[in-house]
C-alpha cells in the first residue's frame, strides 16, 4: 500500500501585532503533537505579547496622571464677591449667604451643585435674606438652613440678634426666608453655630463687648426654634472672629481675635455636647500660628485650620491636627497653604474635596472657588499630569522671584510707640500727620517710612496703652523707605 503523502503548513495571519497560527493538512494527515504545541506556543507568545504592550501603554499613561501636587484647582466663580459671608454644603450642593463685597452688607444667596469630577456647575441666585448680613454663620438640620446674628450698615456697626430659617427645595433652590419669633439673647457679630441634639447652639461673638457666653434653642419639629436660653457653662475665654467646627460627636471652637492686642489666638476648645448635662468646655492643643478670621473644616478624623489674619497680616498658612478618641487633639503640623493669603472665606468638604469660597486680602474681594483633595496623611492637593505638575512648579517660582510691591503711602517717623505685637507710628509728610499701626518691628525717630493701604478706626481705644486715638490706620505692611 502506498501511503499518502502528507504534509503540514503553518501559515501566518496578522492582526496588529497578533500572530495566528493557521494549520493545513490533507484528509489522511496527521499533525504531530510537538507541531501543534509549537503552533499554540506562537498563538500563545503573541496574545501574551499584545497584553503586555496594551498593559505597557495603559500604565505610562496611569501614572502620567498620577502625580501628587500640592496646590488648588479653579472651580466656578461665583456671581458675588463675598467676604464675611456663610458658606455650608448640603447634599452636593454649596451654599453662599450673605457677607459684604468691600461696599455693602449683602442679603443675597446664591448655590452651585458639585460635579462628580469635584468642579462646580454655574452659580444660581436663591431667595434673599429678610436682613441684610455679613460676618454671621449659618448651620443645615433636617433640610432646614438656620442664619443667625451678624451685623450690617456702616462698618457692620448694627448688630443683629434676629434668626431666619429656609427649606431647601428639591431642586437645591432655596425657599423664602421666614424669621424666627425668637431672636438671640445678644447681639453677636461674627457668631458661631453648631447643632447637637436637637438645639441649636451660639456662641461669642461681640455684642458691645467680646463674648464667652452660650445659649441654645430647641429645634421643633416643624423646624422653628424655641426661646433662647442662656447656658451654664461659658466658653474658657472670649472668642471673636474664630471658628467652630463639628467632628464626630464634639464640637470644637478655634483662634479668635485677643480682646487687649488685637492678634490673633492660638487657643483651641471642646466640648462634647449631651442630652442631660451641660457644655463642658476643655482647652486641648492650640494651633501653632495665631489667628483671626480664620476658616476651619474636617476630614475624617483631621479638623484643619485656614488663613486668617494675625494683627494686621493675612496668613496663607493651613495647619491640620488628628483627633483623638476621647476629644482630645494632637499636635498641629502645617501642611499645603492657600493659594493666596486670605481671611473671612468660606470652605466646605465633600466627597474627599475641599472647597475655599471668596474672601477678601490686602488686593480686595473674591468670588473666585478652588479646590483640592487629601492624600492618605491629610496632605492638601490633587492628582495630575507632569505638565501640570511642571506649571505648579513654575508658578510658584515666579511667586518667589517677584519683586516686592511698591507701597502707596510714605512719609517720616515722628513718634513709635511699641508694644508686645503693634508699632503704633505716628507718620509726618511735612504737611500732614497720622497714626497707624502694624505688625511690631524696628524703628526710629525720623526714618523714612512706606505702607500699605489699612483700615481706618475712628476713636480707637487701645486698652494695651490706654490711650484713645483720634484717627489709626491698621496696615498689613510697613517698611523702612527705600527697602524693596
Amino acid at each position: 500500500m502506498i501511503s499518502k503523502k502528507s504534509f503540514t503548513t503553518c501559515k501566518l495571519r496578522s492582526f496588529g501585532h497578533l500572530c495566528l497560527a493557521g494549520t493545513k493538512t490533507s484528509a489522511h494527515a496527521k499533525v504531530s503533537y510537538q507541531e501543534k504545541m509549537g503552533c499554540l506556543m506562537n498563538r500563545q507568545c503573541a496574545i501574551l505579547l499584545l497584553l503586555v504592550l496594551f498593559f505597557a501603554a495603559y500604565t505610562k499613561q496611569v501614572l502620567a496622571l498620577a502625580v501628587w501636587i500640592p496646590g488648588w484647582q479653579q472651580a466656578s466663580e461665583m456671581n458675588s464677591v463675598r467676604a464675611g459671608a456663610s458658606v455650608l454644603q448640603v447634599n452636593g450642593v454649596i451654599y453662599a449667604i450673605g457677607g459684604i463685597n468691600g461696599h455693602d452688607f449683602l442679603n443675597t444667596t446664591e448655590y452651585s451643585k458639585i460635579n462628580l469630577d469635584g468642579s462646580l456647575a454655574a452659580w444660581q441666585r436663591s431667595a434673599i435674606l429678610n436682613d441684610a448680613r455679613g460676618f454671621f454663620d449659618v448651620v443645615e438640620h433636617n433640610g432646614f438652613i438656620y442664619a443667625a446674628g451678624g451685623g450690617k450698615g456702616e462698618n457692620g456697626q448694627i448688630l443683629l440678634r434676629s434668626v431666619e430659617r429656609t427649606r431647601i427645595s428639591e431642586s437645591g433652590a432655596l425657599e423664602g426666608w421666614v424669621t424666627e419669633r425668637y431672636r438671640l439673647r445678644y447681639p453677636r457679630r461674627c457668631v458661631k453655630l453648631f447643632v447637637a441634639n436637637e438645639r441649636l447652639y451660639a456662641l461669642g461673638g461681640f455684642a458691645g463687648t467680646l463674648l464667652d457666653a452660650v445659649e441654645s434653642a430647641a429645634i421643633n419639629k416643624d423646624g422653628s426654634l424655641g426661646r433662647w436660653r442662656a447656658e451654664v457653662n461659658p466658653l474658657t475665654m472670649t472668642r471673636y472672629i474664630n471658628s467652630v467646627k463639628s467632628l464626630n460627636g464634639f464640637a470644637y471652637v478655634m483662634g479668635g481675635h485677643a480682646e487687649s492686642e488685637g492678634v490673633g489666638l492660638t487657643a483651641v476648645e471642646f466640648t462634647q455636647p449631651s442630652v442631660d448635662d451641660e457644655l463642658v468646655w476643655k482647652k486641648t492643643t492650640a494651633m501653632q500660628a495665631p489667628r483671626y478670621g480664620l476658616s476651619s473644616a474636617t476630614h475624617g478624623k483631621q479638623l484643619y485650620a485656614m488663613g486668617g489674619l494675625n494683627g494686621a497680616r493675612y496668613s496663607d498658612k493651613i495647619e491640620v491636627t488628628q483627633q483623638a478618641g476621647d476629644g482630645e487633639l494632637g499636635e498641629w503640623r502645617y501642611t499645603t497653604p492657600l493659594s493666596s493669603m486670605r481671611a473671612n472665606f468660606g470652605s466646605v468638604v465633600y466627597n474627599d474635596r475641599l472647597y475655599i469660597i471668596g474672601g477678601t486680602n490686602r488686593d480686595g474681594y473674591y468670588k473666585a472657588v478652588e479646590y483640592a483633595g487629601f492624600d492618605e496623611r491629610g496632605d492638601i492637593g490633587f492628582w495630575g499630569s507632569l505638565p501640570q505638575l511642571k506649571d505648579y512648579q513654575q508658578q510658584q517660582q515666579a511667586k518667589l522671584s517677584q519683586p516686592k510691591r511698591k507701597l502707596p503711602n510714605s512719609g517720616v517717623v515722628a513718634e513709635v510707640i511699641q508694644t508686645k505685637a503693634y508699632s503704633y507710628i505716628r507718620v509726618t509728610t511735612g504737611v500732614t500727620e497720622q497714626w497707624i499701626a502694624g505688625a511690631r518691628d524696628v524703628f526710629n525717630v525720623g526714618d523714612p517710612l512706606e505702607y500699605s493701604r489699612g483700615t481706618t478706626m475712628v476713636n480707637f481705644h487701645s486698652s494695651t496703652l490706654n490711650r484713645t486715638f483720634d484717627s489709626i490706620i491698621f496696615v498689613e505692611y510697613l517698611r523702612l523707605g527705600g527697602e524693596h
